[in-house]
């Protein structure tokens, strides 16, 4: 199940983006972090080059994804604290490389993992790469994490969710930016109330998660003021209505399809009802 959370730190989008300034002496030295990402062989020359996405169309939760990291990349070159006198820079591997593509198990990353794993040890090209950010769910995901920490490459999990994987002798290497299965609703129940949420709204196609999340944050006290289903998109300008109305801020959108979340989302922006807003 792909669960999407939507706190509305800040809205990122192709049109957003700002250049934060690179802190002084952070260009001394630098190192690299490897995007695997599923695009299409359309951008394939330019996978970074965002402007050729269509936002309500995205090749599922890549575009997300990779606007996260580049935001975190900016914010960690502008902070001299931070890895200090040293630039993050990103380099990105698509997925649908027409050298690799026809190959079934290429494309389906059991191949490719392994592919880019000795690209990455062997090409003096990209020696400059210290990890590699990919993996979606699943078989794939583990099958990954073992050959990337054969090699001994971290690799971090975008939102794989299996329990399997917080085994770290079987990956060492292995680390993820989703919560496992095991004591899931309990880590965002920890997140929401470190930064004094106390109300939220529910949107959801009808996973079991959703109502053990609702559970949890109402027996916790935090008000759960909406608690929607919406299965298609036609549904969509009602779930917003209802959501506008209840003027809730933070919304935990727990959907199976990328496409729903993208028009969710997008249309919720143009409405107005996405803006800026930090915790506190």
């Amino acid at each position: 199940m792909l669960s999407f959370l939507l706190l509305l730190l800040w809205f990122i989008s192709p049109s957003l983006q700002i250049g934060l300034p690179v802190a002084p002496g952070k260009g001394q030295s630098s190192v690299t972090v490897a995007i695997i990402g599923l695009y299409s062989e359309l951008i394939y020359n330019s996978p970074s080059d965002y402007s050729q996405y269509d936002p309500f169309n995205t090749p599922s939760w890549q575009l997300y994804d990779d606007l996260a990291i580049e935001q975190a990349a900016q914010m960690i070159n502008a902070n001299s604290s931070i890895l200090p006198n040293t630039t993050v820079k990103i380099k990105h591997f698509n997925f649908y490389d027409p050298r690799y593509a026809s190959n079934i198990y290429a494309i389906q990353s059991f191949g490719y993992a392994g592919l880019v794993a000795l690209n990455i040890s062997q090409n003096p090209d990209n020696s400059d790469i210290v990890a590699v950010i990919g993996g979606w769910g699943g078989k794939p995901v583990r099958i990954e994490a073992g050959i990337y920490s054969h090699y001994d490459i971290p690799y971090c999990g975008i939102i794989p969710s299996d329990s399997a994987l917080d085994n770290k002798y079987n990956y060492p290497n292995f680390f993820r930016t989703r919560w496992s299965q095991f004591g899931y609703e309990l880590h965002v129940l920890k997140f929401l109330q470190t930064h004094n949420v106390t109300r939220i709204g529910i949107v959801t196609s009808g996973g079991t998660i959703s109502q053990t999340l609702q559970d949890t944050f109402t027996a916790k006290g935090i008000e759960v003021t909406v608690f929607v289903i919406m299965k298609v998109i036609n549904d969509i300008p009602s779930v917003l209505a209802l959501l506008k109305k209840t003027d809730v801020r933070y919304i935990y959108v727990d959907f199976a399809s990328g496409e729903l979340t993208s028009y969710l989302y997008f249309t919720a922006y143009d409405y107005g009802l996405l803006v800026p807003s930090t915790f506190g």
